[in-house]
């Protein structure tokens, strides 16, 4: 970010014709270490590196970062603050991506249990769960001592919306044991078509403590223009809207060209009333 010069007053500089030039501060910049001027003139440049050398031309303060877009988590709650959001450079645009993971370790299918997948995650239709997410539970599960499978869900056939996904039985389910589903899975909302599930993944299935891991991922991408705000409401941001809402930083101010890089959203808690997380990009430039 290009930074404005400080110095005692107009920089005094003479052309090679002996004509006297008075260079005012406002046309002087620095860009780090180097010293820019947007007036042109044979050797002024090496005139203003000197004095920068000699400490009487220097870089003024740092502007402080305009807010260039709000993120704020689509479901209120802690699992919010598992949302992320990168700028990427995409030759002449940016990439605005957004990836939203849940990770639910210990869970269990017994409904006494204090970690019963159903209690953790929500059921379809039902009470939220006590950390819900990007899924909940669609329908009964089975009772212990059935496990699932390690490895991914499998999509429902024919596809729904929201979509759902069948956790089968684990591997080792003793022969002649009637083979059912062990769970459905739904995703929270519709949706979700525009961006893409990265998991939806079973693991660390354990036989002796009857219990297993989920994880579930989500991720989708907007591209906008590097070189102007995208409007508000800008229909390329409507790719996020399973996982984030897209908002001004000034109501009314529109949005700005975000910075490259990588936010997290945070502040995201329960209980209710359960916050948003949320995250504010900032210009570039």
């Amino acid at each position: 970010m290009a930074q404005t010069a400080v110095a005692d007053g107009p920089v005094a500089f003479f052309t090679d014709q002996g004509k006297q030039l008075s260079i005012p501060l406002q046309a002087i910049t620095f860009e780090g270490d180097v010293v820019k001027c947007s007036i042109q003139a044979n050797g002024l440049l090496d005139w203003l590196q000197y004095l920068v050398a000699q400490k009487r031309l220097r870089p003024g303060p740092v502007p402080a970062p305009v807010d260039a877009i709000v993120f704020t988590a689509a479901f209120a709650g802690s699992n919010g603050n598992g949302i992320s959001v990168d700028v990427e450079p995409n030759g002449a645009s940016l990439d605005v991506v957004v990836t939203e993971g849940d990770t639910y370790d210990g869970l269990s299918l017994d409904p006494a249990s204090d970690n019963f997948v159903v209690k953790i995650l929500g059921a379809s239709g039902g009470p939220a769960g006590k950390k819900p997410g990007l899924v909940r539970v669609q329908g009964a599960v089975a009772l212990p001592p059935s496990l699932p499978r390690d490895g991914r869900a499998m999509l429902a056939s024919p596809p729904t919306d929201p979509p759902t996904w069948v956790v089968g039985p684990s591997l080792s389910t003793p022969p002649g044991s009637p083979v059912t589903a062990i769970m459905t899975l739904e995703a929270r909302s519709g949706g979700s078509e525009k961006g893409k599930w990265r998991s939806i993944d079973v693991s660390n299935v354990d036989p002796v403590a009857q219990t297993f891991t989920l994880t579930v991922a989500w991720t989708a991408t907007a591209t906008i223009a590097a070189s102007a705000p995208p409007p508000f409401p800008s229909p390329a941001l409507q790719n996020l809207a399973f996982s984030v809402a897209v908002t001004e930083p000034t109501p009314g101010g529109g949005l700005k060209v975000p910075k490259q890089g990588t936010v997290a959203l945070s502040g995201g808690a329960e209980p209710a009333p359960a916050l948003n997380a949320s995250a504010t990009l900032v210009a570039n430039g």
